[in-house]
């Protein structure tokens, strides 16, 4: 299984959002994220996921309804994102010589190299009221995200929510 961090924190110009460079595909901008070791807990391992990735430490909130990223191939997992509020910033962390870190606003997410799952994200993350800035002309019309691409995620298990995981083998 994996996870992911949509990490934020609160600035006098508004919430932004740390994005990290991507290693499997140069030139893009992703979401810290990986997978769930054996024996760890979700919070745990998103925690630690975004401080190998971008240095940074923070407080996971809901975490019982984290978002869903369902790639459209049957080969990948799906990934399992948190909101994380940023409570510290590291200047060294395990995988700096390999990434950038990257602070933005959602305004600012629409000109930069996303990968597929920022993509999506961002869709949904505009409806968020966290993320809500006031301007009716941001928040995109409800059929504009992709019913498959997210969903909230309110149970212990996953297999209700993606009607491909029902089907077995």
């Amino acid at each position: 299984m994996k996870v992911g961090a949509i990490a934020y924190r609160k600035t006098p110009a508004g919430v932004e959002i740390c994005l990290v460079s991507s290693r499997r595909h140069k030139g893009k901008l992703t979401l810290p994220k990986g997978e769930v070791k054996p024996g760890e807990t979700l919070v745990a391992a998103v925690k630690r996921e975004l401080f190998e990735e971008a240095g940074l430490h923070g407080k996971v909130k809901q975490s019982k309804r984290p978002l869903c990223f369902a790639a459209k191939s049957q080969q990948r997992d799906p990934v399992f994102y948190f909101l994380v509020k940023i409570t510290d910033v590291k200047m060294k962390w395990p995988e700096k010589s390999e990434r950038k870190r990257v602070f933005t606003d959602l305004a600012g997410m629409t000109g930069l190299p996303l990968g597929d799952a920022p993509k999506s994200l961002l869709r949904h993350m505009r409806r968020l009221p966290l993320f809500a800035d006031g301007r009716k002309g941001d928040q995109p019309a409800a059929n504009q995200v992709a019913a498959n691409d997210l969903v909230p995620f309110r149970t212990s298990g996953f297999r209700r929510t993606f009607a491909r995981w029902r089907r077995g083998p």
